[in-house]
């Protein structure tokens, strides 16, 4: 599930995403996603691979994994 914003606010659900197609490129309409991973260890793979680009003059990248 990716949100626009830093919580899990379901008004604010841009994608939920599932299985093995890659999705089309998800532009926020401000400076923060929120991204959550759920695995129901049905099947045994790395995870995901996560790509960005940003625009703007400045950029700060935090990753927190909980």
């Amino acid at each position: 599930e990716i949100y626009n914003g830093e919580t899990r606010d379901s008004a604010n659900l841009v994608a939920k995403l599932c299985g093995h197609e890659l999705p089309d490129p998800i532009v926020s309409s401000g400076p923060k996603l929120f991204l959550r991973f759920h695995s129901d260890f049905s099947v045994s793979f790395k995870g995901f691979k996560l790509e960005f680009s940003k625009s703007g003059m400045a950029v700060e990248t935090k990753l927190s994994v909980t």
